[in-house]
C-alpha cells in the first residue's frame, strides 16, 4: 500500500489506521521475535491476494493459527491465567472484520476450538470489551482498503 505525497494513511494528520499499524507492528514484532509466530503477514496476504496467491497465503494463515491453537493447550489465556494476551488481541478483532469481508471463514469452534473459545474470552474481558473500534466502521474501511490493494495489484 502506497502513501505516496501523505505523511499518513489518512493525509497529513495521524488516524486511527496510523495508529493501529503502528501500534500492531510494534506489538507483533515482540510476539514474532519470541514466538516466532509471523500471523499478521500471513493473515493479511489472505485479505488482499487473489488466485493461487490467495489459496498459498490461506495454507500459511492456517498453518500459523494451528500454532497459536497448541499455544492455548491447557490454558484460558496464552499467558496462562495472568492475562499478558494484548499482543494477540488484534486478532480477535481483526479477524472477525477480515472473515465478514472475504467470506472466507478461518478460525471456527470446529478447526480451531481453542482460538475461538480463548477469542471470546478475550473480548469479553472488562478491560477489553468495547473497546474496540464499531465493526461497521471498520468493516466499510478495510472493504475499501482491500479494493485498492487488490486493484493496484491487478494493474502490476
Amino acid at each position: 500500500m502506497e502513501v505516496e505525497g501523505k505523511l499518513f494513511f489518512g493525509g497529513d494528520e495521524a488516524g486511527f489506521v496510523d495508529l493501529v499499524a503502528g501500534w500492531m507492528a510494534h506489538w507483533l514484532s515482540i510476539v514474532e521475535e519470541v514466538k516466532k509466530v509471523k500471523c499478521m503477514p500471513a493473515i493479511w496476504s489472505v485479505f488482499i491476494k487473489q488466485g493461487k496467491e490467495h489459496e498459498e497465503a490461506m495454507v500459511s494463515a492456517m498453518e500459523c493459527l494451528k500454532t497459536l491453537e497448541e499455544q492455548l493447550k491447557g490454558k484460558r489465556f496464552f499467558g496462562g491465567e495472568r492475562f499478558t494476551d494484548i499482543s494477540l488481541g488484534w486478532i480477535a478483532n481483526m479477524v472477525e472484520i477480515l472473515t465478514e469481508i472475504t467470506e472466507l471463514s478461518m478460525i471456527d469452534k470446529e478447526n480451531f476450538p481453542l482460538l475461538s473459545s480463548w477469542i471470546e474470552k478475550f473480548s469479553n474481558l472488562p478491560q477489553i470489551k468495547g473497546s474496540f473500534p464499531p465493526q461497521d466502521k471498520m468493516v466499510l474501511k478495510y472493504r475499501a482498503l482491500r479494493q485498492a490493494l487488490i486493484a493496484s495489484e491487478s494493474t502490476t
